[in-house]
């Protein structure tokens, strides 16, 4: 007759096992090693357009990487939000939007 407490250690240290796998990979990657792009959805000369270049200024500082700003002029941000939206989620690319901006997807209709 086989103990139940021993296999359910040995289920529980296979599941605190795998649960780590992931922490351990992301500890071994390091940030940034490609230039961070920042979009600002306004034109250039602008007051966000100056803030974007105070912020790219310190993290480039911060980081060690060049950080370049992009302006995607166009539908009060909205276009350079979509362009956000549908870049890969690996940290390269950064939105820079003044506070108004944030209300925008409620504005717009929502299209199925």
């Amino acid at each position: 007759m086989r103990k139940p407490g021993r296999s359910m250690v040995r289920l529980f240290a296979g599941v605190v096992a795998c649960v780590h796998l992931p922490v351990c990979d992301a500890l071994a990657q390091s940030y940034p090693v490609k230039p961070i792009r920042l979009l600002v959805g306004f034109s250039p000369g602008g007051v966000v357009e100056a803030a974007a270049r105070i912020v790219a200024q310190r993290l480039s500082e911060h980081l060690g990487q060049s950080v370049f700003i992009e302006n995607r002029t166009g539908a009060s941000g909205a276009i350079a939000n979509e362009m956000v939206a549908k870049s890969p989620a690996d940290g390269y690319t950064l939105l820079l939007m003044p506070s108004s901006g944030a209300i925008l997807p409620a504005l717009r209709t929502a299209s199925v």
